[in-house]
């Protein structure tokens, strides 16, 4: 099972599209682009999803959607920072965001 992968692979994105959840919305997915590996087609598939949605927040502090892709842009915002204030900042921000959902968009 390559789903594991998913995050950080494009090209298991390529490979396993519908596994990594590239069609879905909600899949928790932090790239889903062609250029990050995720066919059009899905991208396709993904805004049929999106337009019966309605425009309100949804409840997802703590669900695995939201911790995986705010765990994804964390690391990849500290990949190359060497800056340690820098960091610790933007690895506290991703851990607010999992933590209280919508509702937090400060950075400090």
């Amino acid at each position: 099972d390559y789903a594991g992968f998913c995050q950080h692979l494009p090209l298991v994105r390529l490979v396993c599209p519908f596994t990594c959840g590239c069609h879905d919305p909600l899949s928790g997915l932090a790239y889903t682009t062609p250029a990050k590996g995720c066919p059009p087609k899905c991208g396709e598939l993904r805004l049929q999803q999106l337009s019966g949605r309605p425009c309100m927040d949804m409840n997802v502090a703590n669900t695995s959607i939201w911790t995986s892709y705010w765990t994804t842009l964390g690391r990849v915002w500290t990949e190359d920072v060497t800056d340690v204030v820098r960091r610790e900042l933007a690895l506290n921000y991703t851990r607010r965001k999992i933590a209280e959902g919508c509702s937090n968009d400060d950075w400090a």
